[in-house]
């Protein structure tokens, strides 16, 4: 989905979360400077992810508020549709309506 670099001295923790939970904890040193990198993946959204918001957070010590940035998801997914009908045969001349 995306990622964050951070950084400072010490370098950060970096985290995601979402509702107060922890998504992913795991992040890498970037190799030059002192930047911290987490990317975070999401395999597959769903209806219920509309609206989350996901923080994600960077802290490098217990005094300070850590630094955080949040995104909210904005999800448009393409409408599951389901058709049965109880006839097993239908001509032309029939006249069928399917209402959504």
């Amino acid at each position: 989905m995306g990622f964050l670099l951070f950084s400072g001295k010490p370098r950060p923790a970096v985290t995601w979360w979402r509702d107060y939970a922890l998504l992913d904890d795991t992040y890498t040193f970037v190799t030059g400077d002192n930047s911290v990198r987490n990317e975070l993946e999401i395999e597959e959204l769903r209806r219920n992810d509309l609206l989350a918001v996901l923080q994600c957070q960077a802290s490098n010590n217990n005094i300070t508020v850590p630094a955080s940035v949040s995104i909210t998801l904005d999800v448009n997914l393409l409408a599951s549709v389901e058709v049965v009908l109880f006839r097993t045969a239908y001509s032309t001349s029939d006249n069928l309506q399917l209402k959504s």
